[in-house]
């Protein structure tokens, strides 16, 4: 179900009915709804070859407003905790390192809407807090942060509200509060 979700909203698959509207976009979006979109896969799709700041850099180049992306790396590499490490290797680097750059990736281009697939994949208990505070800080500045995850216990300080589905289908929804109350 999740998978499937996150497809539609990238408009990677078409509904079989009724529709899916993405940041004022219904049906299909298109390349200018996706500019406002950035995304962390729930695998880390990273070229070994680069390192960790070439890494980011390729993102930043390949969005629609390079210039502005490219002055944001720096600030990028501080938020998730790489400073120090940009010049190693992705090849060379723990699978925590690798997700904290491909979340780097994600967020360079200053998207208003956020997808994070399984975020704490990967991460040690100081990466999993470190990623809360990312969720937490991009909800401070006014972005819409989707994040699916199984683990209910990982992401229930940073989100709002929650929809809870099974074999495709929703069985509940609402204000993460109430439905951990009742």
């Amino acid at each position: 179900g999740k998978t499937t979700i996150i497809k539609l909203i990238m408009g990677l698959l078409n509904p079989t009915r009724g529709e899916v509207e993405v940041l004022g976009a219904k049906r299909r979006i298109g390349i200018a709804e996706k500019s406002r979109i950035g995304f962390l896969t729930e695998e880390n799709y990273l070229y070994g070859f680069l390192d960790v700041r070439e890494t980011i850099e390729l993102a930043a180049r390949l969005c629609s407003h390079p210039k502005a992306a490219l002055e944001r790396v720096p600030e990028m590499l501080e938020w998730v905790g790489m400073q120090g490490f940009e010049k190693r290797k992705i090849s060379e680097c723990s699978k925590g390192m690798a997700r904290r750059a491909a979340l780097a990736q994600s967020l360079v281009h200053d998207p208003e809407f956020v997808i994070l697939d399984e975020p704490m994949s990967g991460f040690d208990p100081v990466g999993i807090h470190d990623v809360r505070e990312i969720i937490l800080r991009l909800k401070r500045q006014g972005k819409t942060v989707l994040v699916c995850s199984h683990l209910l216990a990982e992401v229930e300080e940073v989100i709002d509200d929650v929809i809870i589905m099974f074999k495709g289908k929703v069985v509940a929804s609402g204000d993460i509060k109430n439905l951990l109350k009742g």
